[in-house]
């Protein structure tokens, strides 16, 4: 048990500032078949950072894929590497997915496309790479690196209305996302592994459509709309061909007409196809030019119907300038007309409208929408769309007014609409794998287009994400509690395959503003091996002297440890540490045959202090350099290697090349004086001396 709380100590300690290797001389050419010495001109060390865009492309590199799928398949199936690997994508190298693994195959691709200084470099180079490293990517941030995209498509839509004509392309009330979207995502990703996640883009609706219901009793249309005048009291039965919160449009076999009722209008017992009968009196709206139906008794509702709209005329900036001309001129607009109209959403207070773009003197304007438009408006405020609906009337001269069908996002109207339109809306959820099913991901905050919008910008890159991240929590979550933390996804441009891409960070609130969780800069060195990168993983551990320091306490009462159990205990019967039965002291962290001390962090080569605390006569006749000598030898030849092996027993050789642990540390003779020794790993967990600098 206290060998591996030594073991994490000194890791822990030495892996962010260890990692400065060995220089050019430590290539052994004996191992390298056909090796021949490079002229001094071709042997370079340079020294390289990875650059933030660079990560991305690190994480969607073909060999390193390689990798993370073959380290899956060693553990026993899944995809926790190939999720480690795609969060790289954040910028940084984690624990399980680290740059020795990564990194050189990075170095490849830029050593084959001549790139940052690395031409020409020979066999004997050596690379000091510098990159950013992190705790391993929680769940939910590796695994939406790693997620899917998916666009619910039209036979979904047709699946979940189990019929090929009564369908709308959009989730409503009656049909959920909720209830379809997970036997979606199921059938879509058979091989799916549980904390997966996928980005689902899908249409939804706030109401239902009704489809072709049939009346209980034979329904006629009238035949009047078409050549009913202002003043005239006519009986009507037509259908609901579009809805609003202060009135309808009727149609019936003779034309249509809106039909104004006003603030009293309850819209929600209505519905689109719906079959009407009720008495009224046509009456001219001056200010609007338009005729409209005034009930003049109750609206009874004898069934409902599919409604199929004609083709949508698509208007031009220059027609609707001709239309609105024309409305004020003539006073009048014979008959409403089913129009697509394209411009951009422009809501003010109460106000939605339509900015038309190349038009002179029109606008348009959303004639009696309804609270569920007026969401799906809000949804969509400055952005372009296409209001499908009927031109009804218009409002002072310039506003056009439509009564909206719906609203479809984009520039590009439809020749021909479908039966039945509904106003929907597009969204993004994100689903996970969860024992085997799948369910909207919880902790998962997904950015939208109108958050993007909001920004001014389409996605992130390096820079932006640095800035507008923090202040979008800020706002999206102004009541959050330090050390709230945040699963954040969001579209980040990949300048290396210029394309945007799904990327997700942990975003801690520390009590004033939101952070990204911490990165560690480290630097590793990497040497040119047969033409490709291999990672050198030559260790240096720094052992800075003082009481109770680390990693030096650890390191010397690992020394302490090695001489007590190698040397105390089979030759001077030592039953404890403490017993001062041999080197090892009564205090039992220091040791006086090397002279490592846990308690002071050095190598004490006190001659006088060595023989007090010494067996009995083991330093007789021996003057006080040869004393010193010989305790520099037993460290430099036992004590420090068995401390070595003790510590790193996974430590393995590379073919061509020499592994190299090199340590700094300190010796006391009365002043301290700092020391470098170097070892070379020659077999698993065995380490073979090379120099030390007390020698020089």
């Amino acid at each position: 048990m206290k060998y591996n709380i030594f073991k994490r100590l000194l890791l822990g300690a030495t892996v962010v500032a260890a990692m400065t290797g060995c220089d050019e001389n430590s290539w052994n050419k004996d191992y390298l078949d056909g090796f021949e010495e490079p002229s001094i001109s071709d042997v370079r060390t340079v020294e390289l950072s990875v650059p933030a865009a660079d990560y991305a492309k690190i994480a969607k590199l073909k060999a390193n894929i390689a990798i993370a799928q073959e380290l899956d398949a060693q553990n026993g199936g899944g995809d926790t590497y190939i999720k480690a690997l795609a969060a790289v994508a954040n910028g940084y190298f984690s624990e399980l997915a680290p740059a020795s693994k990564y990194a050189p195959a990075y170095l490849d691709s830029l050593q084959t496309a001549n790139a940052s200084g690395l031409i020409g470099l020979s066999n004997s180079s050596y690379l000091k790479l510098t990159y950013q490293t992190s705790a391993n990517a929680p769940a939910q941030v590796a695994g939406m690196c790693a997620s899917q995209a998916y666009t619910v498509s039209e036979q979904d839509y047709i699946n979940a209305w189990d019929s090929e004509e009564d369908y709308v392309e959009a989730f409503t009330p009656s049909k959920k996302a909720t209830q379809f979207v997970p036997g979606i995502l199921k059938k879509q990703y058979p091989s799916a592994n549980n904390g997966d996640y996928v980005v689902v883009t899908y249409n939804e609706a706030s109401q239902d459509p009704v489809f072709n219901s049939k009346p209980a009793e034979p329904f006629v249309k009238t035949n009047v709309l078409g050549d009913a005048e202002n003043g005239d009291a006519i009986e009507v039965a037509g259908v609901i061909t579009a809805l609003g919160n202060q009135g309808f449009l009727v149609e019936d076999d003779g034309g249509a007409m809106a039909v104004y009722i006003g603030s009293s209008f309850n819209y929600t017992i209505y519905k689109v196809g719906d079959l009407v009968k009720f008495s009224a009196t046509v009456s001219y709206r001056a200010s609007n030019s338009y005729n409209q139906l005034l009930p003049s008794s109750d609206i009874t509702v004898a069934g409902n119907e599919k409604v199929t709209y004609p083709a949508a005329k698509a208007y031009t900036s220059a027609e609707l300038d001709a239309l609105i001309a024309e409305m004020v001129t003539a006073g009048y607009i014979a008959t409403p007309v089913y129009a697509a109209v394209s411009g951009t959403v422009a809501v003010s207070g109460n106000y939605y409208n339509l900015t038309l773009p190349g038009a002179e003197t029109a606008q348009g304007s959303i004639l009696w929408a309804t609270n569920e438009l007026k969401e799906t408006l809000n949804g969509l405020n400055g952005q372009d769309v296409v209001l499908y609906g009927y031109i009804v009337s218009k409002s002072s001269t310039k506003f056009i007014n439509i009564l909206v069908t719906s609203v479809s996002k984009g520039t590009k109207a439809n020749a021909l609409s479908r039966s039945v339109e509904i106003a929907a809306s597009e969204k993004e959820v994100v689903y996970t794998l969860t024992d085997g099913a799948w369910k909207v991901a919880s902790d998962i905050t997904l950015l939208t287009a109108d958050d993007y919008a909001a920004m001014g910008v389409r996605d992130f890159n390096t820079t932006t994400i640095n800035t507008y991240l923090p202040i979008y929590l800020k706002n999206k979550f102004p009541y959050a509690q330090a050390d709230d933390v945040k699963y954040v996804a969001y579209k980040f441009y990949d300048a290396s395959i210029k394309a945007t891409v799904m990327n997700c960070s942990e975003c801690t609130f520390n009590g004033s503003e939101w952070v990204f969780a911490p990165k560690t800069l480290e630097t590793a060195q990497f040497a040119l091996l047969n033409h490709k990168w291999i990672w050198d993983p030559s260790v240096t551990i720094t052992l800075t002297a003082g009481r109770n320091l680390e990693p030096a306490k650890t390191f010397y009462q690992t020394c302490t440890n090695w001489v007590y159990e190698n040397i105390d205990k089979p030759n001077y019967g030592s039953e404890s540490i403490t017993s001062g039965k041999g080197y090892v002291t009564t205090y039992g962290n220091n040791e006086y045959y090397s002279g490592t001390s846990a308690y002071q962090g050095n190598v004490d080569l006190r001659a006088a202090s060595a023989i007090k605390n010494s067996p009995e006569g083991v330093y007789d006749g021996m003057t006080d350099d040869e004393i010193v000598a010989l305790m520099k030898k037993r460290f430099e030849q036992e004590v420090c290697p068995g401390a070595l092996s003790i510590l790193y027993p996974d430590a393995t050789p590379i073919a061509g090349l020499d592994l190299l642990y090199t340590i700094n540390f300190a010796t006391y003779t009365g002043s301290t004086t700092y020391y470098k020794i170097v070892y070379k790993v020659v077999d698993k967990g065995q380490f073979e001396f090379v120099s030390c600098t007390w020698n020089d």
